[in-house]
């Protein structure tokens, strides 16, 4: 009888501590999943982050994650879109007024230094050229006179192409900036 008592009391303890390991396991998901609820993406769960249960609460975490970061990325886009269909509508009677607007307005809603705008000068087939309408940098619009033979440098490349050309690892010297300020 005493054994069996002793077996009882070993089941008992190993329930109880099951039980307690569960009750924080449990706390612990609540708090995670009220800091969620409560806008805080970065939360980091205490529980056994091995468990099925931790790794599922951690899983929906990060594909809250994923979503907002599309959410995200989709505002910026239509808030994009607005801007320069407003622009369309307002300019719509001087054309150089409308490559100003969105070459400006481009470059401060990627948050660039600069931008510019060519179009096509194919008056004379034999001098078919890119000609500078519009440029912006570091927040004034430029007057620069440019032309750009088809196929040269990147902007004519660009053009034969008909695609983009990104550069990640641009020498010091290749923009070339000119200033009257000193």
């Amino acid at each position: 009888m005493k054994r069996y008592m002793l077996l009882q009391k070993d089941r008992w303890d190993a329930v109880s501590n099951t039980n307690d390991s569960l009750r924080q396991e449990l706390t612990e998901a609540i708090k995670f999943l009220e800091s969620i609820k409560s806008g805080n993406l970065q939360a980091m769960y205490e529980g056994d982050r091995q468990s099925e249960f931790g790794l599922a609460l951690t899983s929906l975490r990060d594909r809250m994650v994923e979503l907002n970061q599309e959410e995200e990325q989709r505002n910026w886009i239509n808030r994009g879109l607005a801007t320069f269909s407003d622009i369309l509508r307002q300019q719509q009677d001087d054309i150089h007024q409308l490559f100003d607007q969105v070459v400006s307005k481009l470059v401060n809603y990627l948050g660039v230094n600069q931008g510019a705008i060519f179009v096509l000068n194919d008056d004379d087939p034999d001098d078919a050229h890119l000609e500078l309408i519009s440029a912006y940098a570091y927040e004034k619009k430029k007057h620069v006179d440019m032309r750009v033979g088809l196929g040269e440098g990147l902007v004519g490349q660009c053009f034969l192409e008909k695609d983009l050309i990104y550069l990640s690892d641009v020498p010091r010297s290749y923009i070339r900036i000119t200033s009257g300020l000193g």
